[in-house]
């Protein structure tokens, strides 16, 4: 376990009591650590991860190695530059490659940081497991790690949401909205379409929550899925086309992912002489456009009405763990989880990650 402190460097002390000669010549040139400060040379010869802080001021070079590995360049993009402003704050060196889905390609990557001597590297890996080896040889090489994403990669210093209590709380949430507006539905009678994605671990684990809620309330049937949901906004019109195409009579329909959702919601305007009252569409996440919708469908031009979505952007996580191992805050192991809350369209429900019993769990430590 690497463990880096900002804490000045102290000397060695005996039991014993000494008193100085008065003869001894002062030497304005001993260590600087004496009066609780580093010498350029001494930081130089620390670990690549240690005392970031210090070798900035020092004007010592520090790399941050940035890796995403999902195969989709505009989301990596915007985590890397999510990280990039940090280290822009910092003076920090950065740099990213992109593994493109093949997680031998990201522990080359790895390896070759590690080759490198690169202070610190920042990973979106398939999931915690896969790599631990690779981050584990890094961090014995003295270089910082850094996990977004994965709810096994406590070895590291790691950021993640709890993907399970995110597509749950979804789930119940719409189930909710159910109660709300018509309690009175029979067994099987609500017609729902999944549309979702399991590319990664964290995408499985979110998926199962949306799974394992709607199977827990007997209105809801469930007469079309798809595995195979992109977060582009086309996919979220093309398989909302298909879901109703296949079942006009679907009136729920509960997408993974806010990007493609804007697409579902694209679609059901597509309809001529649209009822947007006879559609609601469910998600987990928020960026602008979701709160768009939010206002479209107050409005009745819409028909989103609920998301599940952390206290703030997930982005804004890797930027805080990212700051906090710099400074020394945060020493790995270290996991920095988000919290999650319910977000309504002219209806109300409050409940967060709190609420949720996990014991239902199945990815619970």
């Amino acid at each position: 376990m690497l463990v880096f402190s900002l804490a000045a460097m102290v000397g060695c002390s005996s039991d014993e009591d000494t008193t100085p000669d008065d003869n001894t010549p002062s030497d304005d040139n001993n260590d600087a650590s004496n009066d609780g400060e580093m010498t350029k040379e001494e930081l130089e010869a620390t670990k690549p991860g240690e005392y970031i802080v210090e070798k900035l001021e020092a004007g010592i070079p520090v790399e941050l190695q940035f890796s995403g590995f999902v195969d989709n360049q505009a989301i990596m993009d915007d985590y890397a530059g999510r990280v990039q402003t940090v280290c822009d704050e910092y003076g920090i060196s950065f740099s990213k490659t992109h593994a493109g889905g093949d997680v031998t390609q990201q522990i080359s990557q790895i390896e070759n940081y590690i080759t490198m001597g690169s202070n610190i590297i920042f990973l979106i890996p398939p999931d915690g497991a896969t790599v631990q080896d690779a981050v584990t040889a890094a961090q014995d090489a003295g270089i910082l790690v850094l996990i977004y994403g994965c709810s096994d990669a406590g070895y590291a210093l790691s950021t993640f949401g709890d993907q399970w209590t995110q597509g749950y709380m979804a789930g119940e949430v719409m189930y909710e909205y159910l109660q709300q507006t018509n309690p009175d539905a029979e067994a099987g009678s609500i017609k729902v379409a999944m549309l979702q994605t399991r590319e990664i671990t964290p995408m499985v684990e979110k998926a199962t929550g949306m799974d394992d809620s709607v199977a827990s309330h007997e209105e809801f049937n469930v007469v079309y899925t798809s595995d195979s949901l992109q977060d582009l906004v086309d996919d979220g019109f093309n398989q909302a086309e298909n879901a109703l195409t296949y079942d006009p009579e679907i009136t729920y329909i509960f997408a993974q992912n806010c990007i493609p959702t804007l697409g579902v919601c694209n679609y059901i305007s597509s309809i001529p002489n649209v009822d947007y009252n006879q559609y609601n569409v469910f998600c987990t996440g928020e960026d602008e456009t979701t709160r768009e919708l939010y206002e479209l469908t107050e409005a009745g031009q819409a028909s989103l009405r609920g998301t599940v979505q952390s206290d703030k952007n997930e982005g804004e996580y890797m930027q805080d763990l990212l700051r906090m191992a710099i400074t020394g805050e945060a020493v790995a192991p270290y996991e920095l989880k988000f919290v999650f809350a319910a977000i309504t369209a002219g209806w109300d429900y409050d409940y967060t990650s709190a609420d949720v019993d996990q014991s239902l769990n199945p990815f619970a430590a």
